[in-house]
């Protein structure tokens, strides 16, 4: 669900069902009007969404506003996603947050060569 923001999606990227990936939010802070009733919606409420190359995204997964999915990275069945993940981290929860690394220093530099034509 994209409103006035982007979502920019990479190459070779793996989404599992159920994936939501929302750029914005009501305008909740206008006093005497109701929600619903909010016609124009300020900066504050969207964000661009970036997912880099080489990314999987598990079932139910729900990525927020403003969130860049680093390169390689791996997003656990369920999480939601509320801040970047590093490139090849391996992440889940609610929020989600980096369990650990999905390569050492050296396997990332490796898997990089051998990825480029």
């Amino acid at each position: 669900m994209s409103t006035g923001a982007k979502i920019t999606i990479g190459n070779s990227v793996l989404f599992g069902p159920h994936v939501f990936i929302i750029t914005g939010n009501h305008q909740v802070n206008q006093i005497g009007k109701y929600i619903i009733d909010v016609e124009k919606k300020t900066e504050c409420c969207d964000a661009d969404v970036v997912i880099e190359d080489d990314v999987w995204i598990g079932a139910g997964t729900i990525i927020l506003k403003g969130v860049r999915i680093g390169r390689g990275s791996v997003i656990g069945a369920g999480s939601i996603v509320t801040k970047d993940t590093q490139p090849y981290s391996i992440n889940a929860g609610n929020p989600c947050r980096k369990i650990r690394m999905r390569f050492t220093d050296s396997e990332i530099e490796e898997h990089e060569k051998r990825l480029r034509p």
